[in-house]
Formats: structure tokens, C-alpha cells, sequence
């Protein structure tokens, strides 16, 4: 079976707090979410960072604070972790990065349950170092969302069939290539989008058809209007015979066969 997951990216990095993110919670992440509050089911990752929540608190944008909370109570996404002000985390001290890290998620804590506890990360522009275990594992994480072009260009070629773990942390690739064309989306129908992608996927994982494909979606770089669409999009892929799925789901199908990289 074909596994796909997707990652919603609302995460901003430190800059304007203006107008300009006021027009970029109406058009693009507000409409978003409430899409996927909408849908009859849902299973998405969704990332925010605690600087862009400050944003909206101070702001008084309170229905995506709303919305951000039935989203957790409802189980309809996975809320992961990331850096509470958008740093590149290979690039910045472990200590900074170890602080960056428990903040972002002590502000989601507040702001959803005292004892919720992401298993999951998402590092900002997918920015991974394996040095990431050190700062992750302490922190409860149990998998890093990580570029599947950058893996390529390390070892070669891209793991469908297995887990990538690296220290200790298990390492989810996401597509670039699919996640650059979601982007697309609105200026095709999503039933031929889902047909084509479908029939990309199953050639790439060959014969067995079983593996998984994680898609990073940043919601500011998705046109205005487009939450239906996406939903089409997905229920099309489930008609098709794909689990739609939590990122952390993606991790029992791989725990027989997960590879060791450092």
C-alpha cells in the first residue's frame, strides 16, 4: 500500500508584523485551516511557530487560535515541533537551537493542553544536520522531517520502502518535487492532479507498490481560495488506494526495516 502523508506549513520567519501578516492569515492560513477543520476526516501534519502565534495573540486574530485548537482537539492534524523563530538549525549554536526548540513547543502546551508533547519535527526551510539527534531526542522527538533531494544527493538515491534513522531519530523524506507542484495546484483540476501523481508514484515504487511519500505544503505560498481543492485533491488519492495518513503513522511501516545513516 501507498502511504502519503502531508505536512501544512504556517510557519513564519521573524520580519514583518504588520499588514503584510494579517493579509497572509486571511488569504492563506486561516482558509487553510478551516478547510481542514470542513473536512469529514483529516490526517495532516500541520507546524506553526510560537513567534507567528505571539503575532496572532497580540493581534487579537483569536478564530485561528480557535480554529488552531479544535484542529488538536478533533485529531484532525498532527501538530509538530519546530524552532520558535524560524532558525536554520544546522547553523545556529546547539544551545540556541535546544532553546529555539523547547520554547516553540512550551507555547503550544500553553496554548493546547499542558501535557501535549509533539513527536515530530519539522526544521525550518527542511533544514536537517544529523547533528539534530543531539538537540531532538533529549526533547522527546521521535522523527525529523528532512529534503529528499538533499538525502539524494548524499547517498545516491531516496529510500521508499524504509525509515531512515540517523542517532537514534527516525528521518521522514519529503518530496521536493511533489511538494514544489501541491503548490500548483489551483490552476489544475485536483482529480487529473491526483491521477497524475498517482501514476508517477506507483511507477517510482515499482512492482510491490508499498512505500511512502511525505508532502511539505507552505500554506503562505499556497494561492488564496485553494483549502477545497487540496481536499479534493486527497480524497481523490484515497479513492485511488492511498492511505492518507499522521506523519507519525509513517514510522510503524517502516519499523521492520529501518536503515542506519550517519
Amino acid at each position: 500500500m501507498i502511504h502519503l502523508s502531508l505536512v501544512l506549513d504556517l510557519s513564519l520567519p521573524v520580519g514583518d508584523s504588520g499588514d503584510a501578516l494579517v493579509t497572509t492569515y486571511r488569504q492563506h492560513h486561516l482558509p487553510l485551516m478551516q478547510a481542514l477543520l470542513r473536512a469529514p476526516q483529516s490526517a495532516t501534519g500541520l507546524c506553526i511557530n510560537s513567534w507567528l502565534l505571539q503575532q496572532w495573540i497580540s493581534q487579537g486574530l483569536e478564530e485561528g487560535l480557535d480554529v488552531l485548537r479544535q484542529l488538536y482537539d478533533f485529531g484532525k492534524v498532527e501538530l509538530c515541533g519546530t524552532a520558535s523563530h524560524h532558525a536554520i538549525m544546522p547553523l545556529v549554536p546547539e544551545n540556541i537551537a535546544f532553546r529555539q526548540v523547547r520554547r516553540n513547543s512550551r507555547m503550544l502546551q500553553n496554548l493546547l493542553h499542558p501535557e501535549w508533547k509533539p513527536a515530530g519535527f519539522l526544521p525550518p526551510q527542511l533544514a536537517y544536520g544529523h547533528e539534530l539527534s543531539r538537540v531532538l531526542l533529549p526533547l522527546g522527538f521521535r522523527w525529523c522531517l528532512a529534503d529528499d533531494s538533499s538525502y539524494a544527493a548524499l547517498h545516491g538515491t531516496v529510500p521508499v520502502h524504509t525509515v531512515t534513522r540517523c542517532g537514534g531519530l527516525a528521518v521522514l523524506l519529503c518530496s521536493r518535487m511533489w511538494s514544489q507542484r501541491l503548490e500548483q495546484l489551483v490552476s489544475e483540476a485536483p482529480r487529473t492532479f491526483a491521477k497524475r501523481h498517482h501514476s508517477e508514484l506507483t511507477r517510482w515504487l515499482g512492482s510491490d507498490g508499498h512505500g511512502y511519500q511525505v508532502l511539505r505544503l507552505g500554506a503562505d505560498n499556497f494561492p488564496p481560495g485553494g483549502g477545497q481543492k487540496l481536499q479534493n485533491y486527497l480524497e481523490e488519492m484515497q479513492n485511488l488506494g492511498v492511505r492518507w495518513c499522521h506523519p507519525s503513522h509513517l514510522l510503524e511501516i517502516g519499523r521492520a526495516s529501518c536503515r542506519e545513516r550517519v
